[in-house]
This record gives structure tokens, sequence and C-alpha cells, in this order.
């Protein structure tokens, strides 16, 4: 009697037609999954990219927009692309109210471009060290940043910003007025 209700016993289970339904639909699934995660990495770094190159426009322009804006004295026929500011010392960087002299030039390091300044005071000899203040520029020729006189202390800075690692570059205009020209 036991063996009997054993036997009536039907196993059940999946069909190798429900097994392979199963896989086929699973598959799918997982490709979709995978082909939105590479979508959405791929707009990551868009994104990326797209916000360290405002990033450095802002920095870049703003920091230059003072700097022209406030200018008693600019050098723009320097040999290598260098443009050289003179304005008066704040914040203790020098004496207050003494000539602080900055020099912005593009350097190379590690395959990467960068503005970088020097600074002096009035009173000392030597230019202090190179400091880099933002990276992303296309290359270090004068053409990637430079800083050109219009007309009556007006300046157009252009800056030459890399894309696409580096192949290429969007180039950004920028006119700035010298104010110490304006009123005096």
């Amino acid at each position: 009697s036991w063996m009997k209700a054993m036997m009536l016993n039907k196993q059940t289970g999946f069909t190798l037609v429900e097994l392979m339904v199963t896989m086929a639909i699973g598959t799918v699934i997982i490709l979709g999954a995978g082909q939105l995660f590479l979508t959405t990495f791929q707009t990551f770094r868009a994104v990326d990219e797209l916000s360290r190159k405002q990033e450095a426009l802002i920095f870049i322009t703003g920091t230059m927009a003072q700097d022209i804006r406030s200018a008693t004295d600019i050098s723009l026929a320097l040999d290598d692309g260098t443009v050289e500011l003179s304005i008066l010392s704040q914040n203790g960087a020098c004496n207050e109210g003494e000539p602080l002299d900055k020099r912005y030039f593009v350097t190379e390091s590690n395959e990467s471009f960068s503005l970088s300044i020097r600074r002096k005071c009035a009173n000392e000899n030597s230019w202090g060290n190179s400091e880099p203040l933002v990276e992303g520029f296309y290359d270090a020729s004068d053409d990637s940043f430079s800083v050109e006189e219009l007309d009556d202390g007006l300046y157009k800075l252009t800056i030459r910003l890399a894309t696409e690692k580096g192949q290429n570059y969007e180039e950004f205009v920028i006119h700035i007025q010298n104010r110490i020209s304006v009123f005096s």
C-alpha cells in the first residue's frame, strides 16, 4: 500500500522547452540591462567631460577678467605667449598697494596642458615658482591661450580647451575691458 501511494504520486518539473524559453527571456533581459549600463556610463563620461570643461572655463575667465580689469599695466608682446599683468596688491600678497606682477602661460606635464602663473612683488628681483592653475588646454601654443588688445583698453581673451581626449578643441573668445584705461 505504501508502494502504491508512491507510484500514484506523479513527479512534476520543467520540460526542456520551458527551460529554453526561460533562458532566452533571461538572456534578452540581461542584454538589455547591459546596454542600459553602457549607455548610462557613456552619458556619465560625456557629462563629466563637459562639466570639467565648464569648471576650467569659469575659473580661467573669472581669474583673467578680474586681473585684466584691474591691471595697471598689461604686456602682451612677450616671445613665448606669456601674458604679464601688474595689479595693485591685495590680501597680503605684497605690501598693501604695491604692484604685484603676474605672468600667465600654458605649460605641459604628463601630456596635459595647464594654465600656470608666476608672481613677483615690485621689490623682488626674481619670479616665484610656477603654479599650475587649471588643466584642460588643447596644447601649449599661443593659439590655446592668448590675450590681444583690441582698442582703448578692450582685450580679447582666446582659450582653446581640449575635447575628445585631446584630439580636438573647442575655442572660446571673451572680451574684457580694462577699467583703469576707461577711468583715466
